[in-house]
């Protein structure tokens, strides 16, 4: 199946090209991992509308992918870290745009969207700018972690906040 990717979603590392053939699975892990931004793109399903079913499959795929990633990195194979990393950029920007129950409006400043949102990790335009400039480094995977460890920990924070005031009324 062919994806026609808007100019909006063509941003290095993720979209160079017009269009693209994806591959849909009815596996939500392997559709997020192996097409970008692919709900956004396709507009098949609204995930962001159902982020307490959603966000933890990002979460359990990110823990996969973790380990994988510490492996390629402890071997130092650098060459087979850059698409994982790619991947799992794209799994956390959706990530944190679903957690404020919207789609990613584009990733042509992402940065400066992601710092607009009402919950996002401190200084998240610094750290997401420096991981998508260079996702085969080291350095950029260790932000990488701390950045889906902070989404992980607002999301259910701000669960909690509203079931609190659920509770309330």
């Amino acid at each position: 199946m062919r994806l026609f990717i808007p100019s909006s979603f063509r941003r290095e590392p993720f979209y160079t090209t017009e269009e693209v053939v994806i591959d849909v699975s009815s596996n939500f892990a392997h559709t997020m991992e192996t097409n970008l931004f692919y709900y956004e793109l396709s507009e098949t399903l609204e995930p962001w509308l159902e982020r307490e079913t959603y966000l933890p499959l990002i979460f359990e795929c990110w823990k996969e992918q973790e380990t994988r990633l510490i492996a390629l990195f402890k071997t130092r194979q650098k060459a087979l870290t850059k698409q994982p990393m790619i991947q799992m950029i794209a799994l956390f920007i959706d990530g944190l745009f679903w957690m404020n129950e919207s789609p990613v409006p584009s990733l042509l400043n992402v940065e400066n969207y992601a710092g607009d949102l009402r919950l996002h990790p401190v200084n998240i335009e610094e750290r997401l700018s420096f991981v998508l400039s260079g996702p085969e480094r080291f350095h950029s995977f260790v932000q990488l972690q701390a950045l889906m460890t902070e989404l992980e920990k607002l999301y259910a924070r701000d669960v909690v906040m509203e079931k609190h005031k659920k509770n309330k009324r």
